[in-house]
């Protein structure tokens, strides 16, 4: 008896019994985080390969179909995986109609990307890192900063190419947080 659940609590994950559900339930949380962070890890190694030349930031546009979905911890285990491995690590919250990330990451600021695009000077006459907040050693944010009217036309401003050709010069890896493309 002893052989037998100890072998099935390795090998099988299934409940059978409202037993099994408070002794399996951390074999069944540990394996499924495992699976997360193989998933994380196999996407870093992707993302690594997929990068030859190694002179250019890598820019990932991450979205998803509604506000349901949780991009933030896409972007924290994302984030997290690439600092470890020494890459620097910039997010953009790109959500210009209910950005959320200030509020997730505790940032206690007003600046962010909506000011730099909305302001008259050219992208080589601002200083970008007014509005970049630092997460942890590799790992900065570009708040999205405060709603504008008219917030859609930020997504076909001029700036933003030269904007990113900006940060691409102090970062290996872009993370662009998007509103959903759904709902």
């Amino acid at each position: 008896s002893v052989i037998y659940t100890s072998f099935r609590v390795r090998v099988d994950d299934k409940v059978y019994m409202e037993n099994d559900i408070n002794r399996d339930t951390f074999h069944i949380i540990s394996s499924m985080e495992q699976k997360i962070d193989n998933a994380f890890w196999m996407l870093v190694a992707y993302l690594e390969k997929s990068n030859i030349s190694k002179k250019e930031s890598i820019i990932v546009f991450i979205t998803s179909d509604s506000y349901q979905e949780d991009r933030t911890l896409l972007l924290r285990k994302l984030s997290s995986n690439l600092k470890s491995i020494s890459k620097r690590v910039l997010i953009i919250d790109f959500d210009i109609y209910n950005p959320q990330l200030k509020k997730e990451f505790n940032i206690d600021t007003e600046l962010g990307l909506s000011n730099i695009l909305t302001t008259r000077q050219q992208i080589s006459a601002i200083n970008i890192d007014e509005c970049i907040y630092n997460l942890h050693v590799n790992i900065d944010i570009l708040p999205s900063g405060p709603i504008v009217n008219h917030s859609s036309k930020l997504l076909f401003n001029s700036k933003i190419e030269d904007l990113l050709d900006s940060l691409s010069k102090n970062y290996d890896y872009i993370l662009i947080n998007s509103a959903p493309m759904g709902k």
